[in-house]
């Protein structure tokens, strides 16, 4: 076990990170899928395109601009719909 530095562009094929924390000051983008076992924290403008979740997915003080759903399952709403 040891630390990995990097200071440029960095790619890892085939590997595995158990374990990650990291800050991006500019944007990222990820052109496969991009997963989170916990809490994914997102500030800022976000773009999701082709988007899913199976669990539940909370908007604060956002927009949706533009959504279909179909449910298959109970629906609650608490607040105006």
């Amino acid at each position: 076990s040891s630390t990995l530095l990097v200071s440029g562009a960095a790619t890892l094929t085939g590997g595995l990170l158990p374990t990650a924390s990291s800050t991006f000051s500019n944007g990222f983008m990820s052109s496969g899928p991009l997963q989170a076992s916990s809490t994914l924290w997102v500030s800022g403008d976000s773009r999701l395109t082709n988007a899913s979740t199976t669990g539940m997915l909370t908007v604060t003080g956002g927009f949706i601009s533009s959504a279909s759903s179909t449910v298959a399952g109970t629906l609650l709403v608490t607040e105006q719909l």
